[in-house]
């Protein structure tokens, strides 16, 4: 027997009280985010919305012994094989173009913001989602989305840098992760 509900991604967080009723009754629950059955943007805007939204919820609810895992990305992949969204949202040669681009500018841009690399990165992790071969692992793209971040950037220069530094070394930081060699994890379908 198990004592866990899953609250599903797809709707909205619950109350207090409910989480106080798990609480009392020693039931587990598995907490989605509410990301479920839909792509979401891969803007820089929205990330900071998410990130706002996870810190709030997280915030709120942390404290409740119920509360067993956090997850996210409900059946996103599933979705897109299974349920006719590649035909819905038409994953053709422009897209699949997108995801290359982002991948090469990410690969061999000379200078670049962290709003840019956000962005990016957002397409080639949908193109790591969609299986497609050759590009950065989704390891690669996690180190180079924490590393290239401005108080990364500024360990590593071991002094304060001013915005052109940074977005200069942040480029030279991902062309070298990203490297030429082939040196860096790649995606390979199954």
């Amino acid at each position: 027997n198990m004592n866990m509900i899953r609250h599903w991604g797809g709707g909205y967080y619950e109350t207090d009280e409910f989480y106080q009723i798990c609480d009392e009754l020693g039931i587990m629950v598995w907490q989605d985010f509410m990301f479920g059955n839909d792509w979401q943007p891969g803007t820089y805007d929205f990330k900071l919305n998410i990130e706002a939204e996870a810190e709030d919820q997280v915030r709120r609810l942390r404290n409740h012994p119920s509360l067993a895992l956090w997850a996210g990305n409900n059946e996103m992949e599933v979705a897109w094989k299974g349920w006719g969204w590649q035909q819905k949202f038409h994953l053709d040669k422009a897209a699949q173009d997108k995801i290359w681009r982002a991948y090469g500018t990410l690969r061999h841009s000379r200078v670049i913001s962290s709003q840019e690399v956000v962005n990016l990165s957002s397409a080639v992790r949908f193109g790591v989602a969609l299986r497609i071969e050759g590009l950065a692992s989704v390891q690669t793209l996690n180190e180079l989305l924490v590393r290239s971040q401005p108080a990364h950037l500024q360990v590593r220069a071991g002094r304060e840098l001013e915005q052109r530094e940074r977005n200069i070394l942040r480029a030279e930081y991902i062309r070298g992760l990203l490297g030429e060699g082939g040196s860096v994890p790649v995606s390979r379908s199954n």
